[in-house]
This record gives C-alpha cells, sequence and structure tokens, in this order.
C-alpha cells in the first residue's frame, strides 16, 4: 500500500501479478490538466482544475439580443448554477514501497479515471562471496 496522500482525489489500490496499481477518479480533468511525476521512492500526482466560469454561462447566444429570453426554452432552467463536480487544484504525494520499481512505472487515463502501473522490482539475485585465505 501506498502511503500518503489526503482526502482529494479518492484513490483505489491493488496488487496483482503486474504489480502495484492505483486508480484516481479525476471527472472534469483531461490528460493535459495532471502532471504524474517521481522522485526516489516519492510518487506525485497534481492537476489544474478547469473552472467554467458563471457569467459567461449567462450570456445569450449570439442570435438573441437579451437575457433571459421573454420565452423560456424547454429544458433550460434559468436562474440557477450547480457545480458538483471538483475542479480544483490540487497536489498529492504516496510513499511507494521500495518492492516496486517507479522508474518504469506507466499511467493512462480515460474517461475520468487516472490509472497508474508500477512494476514490481526484479528479484535480487543471490551470489556466494569466495572466502580467501590470509
Amino acid at each position: 500500500q501506498a502511503h500518503g496522500g489526503g482526502k482529494f482525489p479518492k484513490c483505489d489500490q491493488w496488487c496483482d501479478e503486474e504489480g502495484f496499481h492505483m486508480a484516481f477518479a479525476l471527472a472534469g480533468y483531461s490528460p493535459s490538466d495532471v502532471l504524474v511525476s517521481i522522485r526516489g521512492n516519492e510518487l506525485f500526482i497534481s492537476g489544474s482544475g478547469t473552472k467554467v466560469d458563471a457569467a459567461s454561462q449567462l450570456k445569450p447566444p449570439p442570435d438573441e439580443e437579451e437575457y433571459p429570453a421573454k420565452t423560456p426554452k424547454v429544458g433550460v432552467q434559468q436562474g440557477m448554477i450547480v457545480r458538483g463536480i471538483a475542479r480544483r487544484n490540487f497536489k498529492t504525494k504516496y510513499f511507494i514501497n521500495n518492492s516496486f520499481d517507479l522508474s518504469k512505472s506507466r499511467s493512462f487515463m480515460k474517461d475520468g479515471l487516472l490509472e497508474i502501473l508500477i512494476p514490481r522490482k526484479e528479484e535480487l539475485q543471490s551470489k556466494e562471496v569466495n572466502i580467501e585465505e590470509r
């Protein structure tokens, strides 16, 4: 298990024959908004949220002269904007066990899910040391 991190973003962790997996829920972020970096046995994940300006959503479409429209359009509720998806800047750090090789890490992002795979280190080979007489 990796140690560290905070409350955001939420993370799943598991091990299998491929190595150590981490999956982060990042709805609303694109791969260009997220940076994954390593230093020693530390894994850093940071993101820059793309907040949408509420005032820009209140501007009328180009073909309308005033807003709100005199006759509300079907399916559009006027006067309320609800933001339930977090699009905030974040930076988090995880300490990874030495039995995993961070230098060979790979990351993938699809549909708001960032996945990181950290393979296991190759097992250390034992070697006999010849003892010389003095």
